[in-house]
């Protein structure tokens, strides 16, 4: 048994390789202590403390005694090789705490792996580098005692963004929820940076007609009558819902005589936007199906595999070739924008409801794809977005697209 008298040191290094504890749990470890004594030995290697920080802290303070367990190591990496593995075998460790563990674990071992092959070649000490990108993030994870998803998670979270991991390890924030929060930053990075380039670029270079603004302001000098199709992919939520009677409008001002207007449409808000297009005459739904994952619709519970593709016509006229109404849509891609279309459904639209030189107009431009098969389709093109980022992220878009 040792007395308090007995000085020990703290190595402020080792220190940062332990996980702290909370106020709580340092609480709660020093009431066990003073009612029950320092039950579990210090953990020493030449009067340095490995393990037991906070008992010999509390044992100090109170005058009470504990004992120790001395460990003989080579070198410091082995010290902090043993530091790590130990720690690995508390209970009261989260996730991200445990991914840490094993990240610094992984570096040591790394270092002394590098070492050894230097020394010999032939050596039998364990080489993670040489297994997959997927091995090793499994191997790792598994360590850790989550997946290997979660792992990796884990290591981009801690590598991007330091702050939000020390929110991850204190236990203030899920690694899936700081995981979404660094994929939501990456993407508006990414669109911030196509902003910037987008204000580069000349529309009129483009040859499209392609406008900043509020399409009933911005798009009102066309000529009443003299649009052959609007093809447009208003915003879904309710909030929205106004938009679908300014378009009805636009529309009917707009469209010559059995001109289409054709507009993507959400389910759960679908039968308020199709009152609201009354004003024309209701043609067809096409059903554009879903790519790959279905899409759940979160208020209902349902798995939806189809979006409704709404055809609307001013006066009716039957077409003058069959069409199908069932679209295999190309996937999702929703990179330049949180609402962006495929592009070759819309070729398809663009084909079987209007003919080369009609005017085309696109009310809610968003990434620039409609007027990309617009111009690809050799039709006349006009397209309005308000958000400016958007607007120069879909310039930008346009330009890449034709160069």
């Amino acid at each position: 048994m040792e007395k308090k008298e007995i000085k020990l040191n703290f190595d402020k290094e080792f220190q940062t390789l332990i996980p702290p504890l909370s106020q709580e749990e340092f609480t709660a470890l020093e009431e066990s202590i003073i009612n029950e004594g320092c039950r579990d030995p210090l953990v020493i290697w030449d009067k340095v403390i490995l393990d037991g920080h906070n008992r010999y802290t509390i044992c100090m303070k109170h005058g009470l005694i504990f004992k120790k367990v001395e460990k003989n190591f080579d070198n410091r990496e082995r010290a902090k090789i043993w530091i790590l593995e130990n720690q690995l075998g508390r209970r009261n460790m989260n996730e991200a705490q445990r991914i840490d563990v094993v990240d610094k674990l992984f570096g040591l071992q790394e270092e002394e792996n590098a070492k050894q092959r230097m020394v010999d070649a032939h050596s039998a000490t364990e080489n993670l580098p040489e297994l997959s990108k997927g091995e090793r993030r499994d191997k790792l994870g598994d360590k850790a005692k989550v997946s290997g998803r979660t792992y990796s998670k884990g290591i981009k979270i801690k590598k991007k963004n330091p702050k939000l991991w020390k929110k991850c390890c204190d236990g203030d924030e899920s690694i899936d929820g700081a995981y979404n929060e660094i994929k939501k930053q990456e993407k508006q990075d990414k669109r911030d940076e196509k902003s910037e380039e987008g204000k580069k670029v000349n529309v009129k270079d483009l040859e499209i007609d392609f406008r900043l603004g509020d399409f009933t302001k911005v798009l009102d000098d066309i000529p009443d009558g003299s649009v052959d199709l609007i093809l447009t992919d208003p915003p879904y939520p309710i909030e929205f819902i106004d938009c679908w009677s300014k378009l009805a409008d636009f529309a009917f001002r707009k469209l010559k005589k059995n001109g289409f207007c054709i507009a993507y449409c959400g389910h759960k808000n679908l039968y308020e936007s199709m009152r609201r297009m009354e004003m024309l005459d209701f043609y067809w739904i096409f059903s554009l199906v879903h790519s790959g994952n279905t899409k759940l619709i979160a208020f209902n519970n349902i798995c939806a595999g189809w979006k409704p593709i709404l055809i609307y016509q001013k006066g009716f006229k039957k077409l003058d070739e069959r069409v199908d109404d069932i679209i295999q849509g190309t996937g999702r891609n929703k990179k330049d924008h949180d609402w962006q279309q495929g592009l070759d459904e819309l070729d398809y639209l663009i084909d079987k409801f209007s003919k080369p030189g009609d005017l085309i107009v696109e009310p809610f431009t968003g990434s620039g794809t409609t007027l990309i098969s617009i111009k690809k389709n050799n039709r006349i093109g006009i397209g309005a977005e308000e958000n400016e980022d958007t607007y120069n992220i879909a310039k930008k878009r346009i330009s890449d697209a034709f160069e």
